[in-house]
């Protein structure tokens, strides 16, 4: 009986360990860590109140000491678009955005997911998943179908994917992934700019006491502009590489590019953006710039919307890692107030203070032993350097004449006084 008792603790424990997610420890070293990934389909940057950055098939990891977080959603307008919307639309809810927290709080549970066949924002959500743990460890990643923006965008679909973590070693790493397929710029009919397919990765990773390294790729295949071939890179859109370009293709595909600024939308490439310190690294970019301004007869129930800048393949990623520093006492030579330098034969504070029997009427010695601290410490014996020194004493003359003339005033005070109360004491009564 006993022993199947025994066995059937086991079996329990073992099932609650598996339950359990998995909590790694950072090594202990690696003082501050913290890392952020953004990735979109499509980043929309509004600009009414504020500018506030989100975007369409959106996902987000965030790393931090003592906590994570992942963000998924079909369409957000990020927390500040999505906190002024809260507050100025009646009833508004957003139903594909999720978020996930480690450790999990009422509010927010360690993994969060919204399942297919959701149409939110013009917008076929597929699928939206976030999970967050203690390892630590981020992750989420968005995949949404055919969305448009009428007589101005229209892509097939797109996904997202973004991951915050530290690993074994003590390495920061984000990465954030974001793709973009059959897009096409302009009337949906007969579309001035069309696209097979857009990718963007951003790479961060900080090694434990190492330098930075960032990456950021873009690849961009069957881009037309005009039915002419076409080349985006992050330098700009050019004719497609050929052996002859005729000036009529030329004049074709700047007269289409002209044609869409008329429009109000304006169709830019994206620099890639680098920040590299000794422990942060930071790169973002994109592999397209799409803006457009809604006409003011177009009525929206907020400004949010009428003017956006939408950003396609969107990625951000952010990494810091710094190795904890052990506190130095000092090796520099100590310096004397007086202005003399000490030298290597001067006396150190510990050897001083282990003098048990000074002379205090040489004022050159150091005071006593405090406490019991001899020059290896409280309770080191062993030979060493001390952890600092302080310079002997410098005998002041100047001062030393000073002393000298009050002790001799107080004597002569104190022996007139003896000389007043003696006579007091013998005078005899008249």
């Amino acid at each position: 009986m006993a022993g199947a008792v025994g066995t059937l603790a086991l079996l329990i424990l073992a099932l609650g360990s598996a339950l359990v997610p998995a909590h790694g420890d950072v090594r202990p070293d690696l003082g501050v860590y913290s890392g952020r990934g953004i990735a979109s389909a499509i980043g929309v940057v509004s600009r009414v109140p504020a500018e506030t950055a989100g975007g369409i098939v959106y996902s987000e990891a965030r790393l931090d000491i003592g906590k994570t977080r992942a963000i998924a959603a079909g369409a957000t307008l990020g927390e500040l678009g999505e906190t002024f919307l809260q507050t100025s639309v009646g009833g508004y809810t957003n139903p594909s955005l999720v978020n996930a927290q480690y450790p999990p709080s009422n509010v927010y549970k360690s993994e969060a997911s919204f399942g297919p066949g959701v149409s939110d924002a013009g917008q076929s959500v597929i699928d939206i998943h976030a999970v967050a743990d203690g390892t630590p460890s981020a992750k989420a990643n968005a995949i949404g179908g055919a969305g448009s923006i009428p007589g101005a965008l229209r892509i097939g679909g797109g996904t997202s994917k973004t991951q915050s973590y530290v690993k074994e070693d003590g390495t920061v790493s984000t990465t954030s992934v974001a793709s973009v397929h059959d897009v096409s710029v302009g009337n949906e009919l007969a579309p001035l700019l069309t696209i097979g397919s857009m990718t963007s990765t951003a790479t961060v990773e900080v090694p434990f006491g190492g330098k930075p390294k960032t990456n950021l790729s873009v690849q961009v295949t069957g881009a037309l502009v005009s039915g002419a071939p076409v080349t985006i890179t992050d330098q700009g859109i050019t004719v497609a590489n050929s052996a002859v370009v005729p000036a009529a293709v030329m004049q074709q595909v700047n007269a289409a590019l002209a044609q869409l600024d008329q429009y109000g939308i304006s169709v830019r490439t994206v620099p890639v953006d680098k920040e590299v310190t000794d422990t942060e690294g930071s790169v973002s970019g994109a592999a397209l710039q799409f803006r457009y301004t809604v006409p003011s007869q177009v009525a929206l129930p907020t400004d949010i919307g009428k003017d956006e800048t939408l950003l396609l393949g969107e990625v951000i990623a952010n990494a810091t890692g710094r190795p904890r520093q052990p506190v130095d006492l000092g090796a520099a030579p100590p310096t004397d107030v007086s202005g003399v330098t000490a030298t290597s034969t001067d006396t150190s504070l510990g050897s001083d203070l282990a003098s048990t029997t000074p002379d205090l009427s040489t004022p050159a010695e150091q005071p006593a032993a405090l406490g019991g601290y001899g020059a290896t410490g409280p309770a080191s014996s062993s030979a060493g350097a001390p952890p600092f020194q302080l310079p002997k004493r410098a005998r002041n003359v100047v001062a030393d004449r000073v002393l000298s003339g009050y002790r001799f005033i107080i004597l002569v005070a104190v022996v007139a006084a003896a000389v007043y109360l003696i006579r007091n004491k013998t005078r005899l009564p008249e």
